[in-house]
């Protein structure tokens, strides 16, 4: 289990067009003799094998919640008027809604910022389960 921040990293975008440029890196510094006599199938196969990218693949069926109380820093609630006075050290409990979302596939790529652009991120719990 690790706390990370998505969407807030660099961009998608950034991150592909730099794997890009170092596939034709890769094929553009390799010896002449070798890209002319070796097997393509084979040569294809070891452009892909170190040059590919899994995706993410959400499993939305199977989305649940979890809810519980927990104890909140008055310093974690936003800037506004409560009902009641927030005290800075004071703890209060709340209640919290966790959302668990099941995926497959390289959890670091919750960290780069999506071609749609959205403004905003949030800190996020990723737990790896076999």
């Amino acid at each position: 289990m690790s706390m990370i921040k998505i969407f807030a990293d660099i961009d998608l975008h950034d991150f592909l067009q730099d794997k890009l440029e170092r596939l034709k890196k890769e094929i553009h510094n390799a010896d002449d003799n070798y890209i002319l006599n070796a097997n393509e199938t084979q040569y294809i196969g070891y452009l892909v094998g170190i040059f590919s990218l899994d995706i993410l693949t959400f499993d939305f069926d199977n989305v649940f919640i979890t809810p519980e109380e927990r104890e909140i820093p008055g310093e974690l609630f936003p800037d506004r008027e409560f009902d009641f006075e927030l005290r800075q050290g004071q703890r209060y409990t709340k209640d919290v809604i966790s959302y668990h979302i099941p995926f497959e596939g390289p959890r670091e790529l919750l960290r780069y910022i999506p071609g749609t652009r959205i403004l905003w991120t949030i800190s996020v719990i990723v737990e790896h389960h076999s």
